[in-house]
């Protein structure tokens, strides 16, 4: 079985053999590819050595005692490299930062130190680069994260001189993150607005965009922080806003309360007198009533419409309702967002046609 040594070197052994000599014969010793620090002869059957730093499995030693040698193979094995802590074990999805590994074992200069990912079920993903710093630390450069499956946590393998060890949980990728858009409001009709965020992938994932319960009727990706959405026709204030990533059915983030369409506005109105028992037909013209009905409600003064009657996102129609008084505003609500045309409606004033005594009455309280 072969022995297990320090990668720091400076241990020291004895080496157990024959025909040694029976005196010091300027014998030496090497492990591996490396002369031992120091040989002592002790007798024709032992030879003590003072063994050098490394890294790397099985090693043979050679032993020369004047001008012979003898080798024993796969006699001994350095320990493997440890890993004790990883610093910065977090990262985006498209420029993680650099990450350094602490612990032992990475060798007194460059062994061909490489790291990797790994997660169960998929493909390890090697770091960018993977540089040696010292006995006691080693860097990685994460690769580029896939959104296909860079959810949840990541092993890290670093492997020096054939040998390795794995950190379980040791690193993860920044979840995608919605931070913000512009405009802020949209057209009733249809209109373009831009995504902001975090990492959504380095390629296209086909996102899809959803502002209230509709989805954009197009998304297009632009980047890891980027994409447009070309909004479908609504109404409405305060109106959620959802970024999907359709080919890995990721929802990446949702702003509550974000976007705003604009309001209702009136500009003229027809039918503008109306008797006291109402029901005459008003026609109220403007712009952004909604592409379709919302439910649009009239107002006279402070007396609702008998009805209401979207007819297009320029024109509502309602019914009077009974009621009396001068000239008041007409107010127009459509998906709680409210349009006032002051100065607009009055009902019929009152006048008198005739005036008749009746007989006997003397006074207004008999």
């Amino acid at each position: 079985m072969a022995t297990n040594v320090a990668a720091t070197g400076s241990i020291s052994i004895l080496l157990f053999g024959a025909n040694f000599g029976l005196f010091s014969s300027s014998s030496f010793a090497r492990g591996g590819f490396t002369d031992c620090e120091q040989t002592a002869w002790i007798s024709e059957t032992v030879i003590a050595g003072l063994f050098s730093s490394g890294v790397g499995t099985v090693k043979d030693i050679v032993v020369s005692v004047a001008v012979g040698q003898g080798t024993a193979t796969s006699l001994f094995t350095f320990h493997a490299p440890a890993v004790s802590d990883v610093r910065l074990g977090n990262g985006q999805v498209s420029d993680a930062a650099q990450i350094t590994l602490h612990g032992l074992g990475f060798g007194h200069s460059s062994y061909t130190t490489a790291s990797r990912l790994s997660k169960a079920g998929e493909q390890d993903d090697a770091c960018g680069t993977s540089e040696w710093v010292s006995e006691t630390a080693v860097t990685c450069k994460p690769p580029v994260g896939d959104l296909s499956s860079s959810n949840g946590e990541r092993d890290l393998i670093v492997t020096v001189a054939l040998q390795f060890q794995t950190i379980s949980a040791a690193f993860t990728y920044d979840e995608g993150k919605l931070t913000g858009f512009e405009p802020s409001n949209s057209p009733t009709e249809s209109g373009q607005i831009t995504f902001f965020g975090l990492n959504w992938g380095v390629s296209d994932f086909c996102p899809l965009a959803r502002v209230g319960g509709s989805a954009c009727e197009e998304t297009v990706w632009f980047s890891d922080t980027a994409a447009t959405c070309k909004t479908s026709g609504s109404l409405g204030i305060a109106q959620p806003v959802t970024l999907t990533l359709q080919l890995v059915s990721t929802v990446i983030d949702t702003l509550t309360s974000a976007l705003t369409f604009d309001g209702p506005s009136v500009s003229s109105i027809q039918g503008t007198n109306s008797p006291a028992i109402g029901q005459i037909t008003l026609s109220l013209f403007g712009d952004n009533f909604g592409p379709f009905d919302f439910s649009a409600g009239l107002r006279m003064g402070i007396t609702s419409s008998q009805s209401s009657n979207w007819i297009g996102d320029t024109c509502v129609l309602g019914q009077s309702a009974a009621g009396a008084g001068g000239v008041g505003a007409s107010l127009a609500t459509v998906a709680v967002q409210p349009s006032t045309y002051s100065l607009a409606f009055s009902y019929h004033r009152a006048s008198i046609s005739d005036v008749s005594v009746i007989t006997g009455c003397t006074s207004c309280d008999s």
